[in-house]
């Protein structure tokens, strides 16, 4: 009997099974429209990551879904230097008309620490925009969904976020992080409350994160 059945039941190798179970999630990102599935199968890479399907994965980041954003950046992020080789291709997300796929792209590009640091000017450019992503607060708002980490929605959040993660080059951005804590950002929706003091913890966590770096 081949080794690869054992009763009636298909029993491969671990290799050949977590490649076969790559392909199977694969398929469903590909041929799916539906977020939810689009979301099971991305947590299916959450530390199990394919270079296989890298290129899809990354094309999630600039999904219309947020959940499906969020789930891409995740699976990314968790395979650390295994998904360097992509770092320019998600880099460019960082100019896309999306703000939540720009917030997205500098979460995984934290990830790459120093291996991300040539995008800390990229990054940093973020800490320029008065903006946030107003649907992630309206559908956690009747709980529709569970409220996203402030740096998938907030720009600044983002970048104050990963750029102490990228070493030197991102670090030298301190002073421009340092005037985020007297930002006031406006309001972008009559339903949202001033998202200011979620800047200013941003901030704060990057200037505590370099010690006295700031003021030498």
């Amino acid at each position: 009997k081949p080794f690869w059945l054992k009763g009636n039941a298909l029993s491969l190798p671990s290799p050949f099974y977590s490649a076969a179970m790559a392909a199977v999630e694969m398929s469903r990102l590909s041929v799916s429209e539906d977020p939810a599935t689009k979301v099971r199968a991305l947590e299916s890479f959450v530390g199990a990551y394919d270079a296989s399907c890298g290129d899809s994965i990354c094309q999630c980041l600039a999904d219309g879904d947020m959940l499906v954003r969020e789930a891409a950046a995740r699976a990314l992020a968790s395979a650390g230097d295994s998904v360097l080789p992509m770092a320019e291709q998600i880099a460019k997300l960082l100019v896309s008309g999306d703000m939540g796929a720009r917030c997205a792209a500098v979460e995984v590009l934290g990830a790459l620490a120093s291996g991300a640091a040539p995008y800390a000017t990229s990054i940093a450019a973020l800490l320029q925009e008065d903006v946030q992503d107003a649907s992630a607060a309206a559908l956690a708002a009747p709980c529709v969904a569970k409220k996203q980490k402030d740096a998938l929605r907030i720009p600044k959040c983002a970048a104050a976020e990963a750029l102490p993660k990228l070493g030197p080059s991102g670090r030298s951005f301190a002073a421009a992080v340092a005037k985020l804590l007297d930002d006031k950002l406006p309001e972008v929706a009559e339903l949202l409350a001033d998202p200011s003091e979620e800047v200013q913890e941003a901030a704060s966590r990057f200037l505590q994160s370099i010690g006295g770096g700031y003021y030498t």
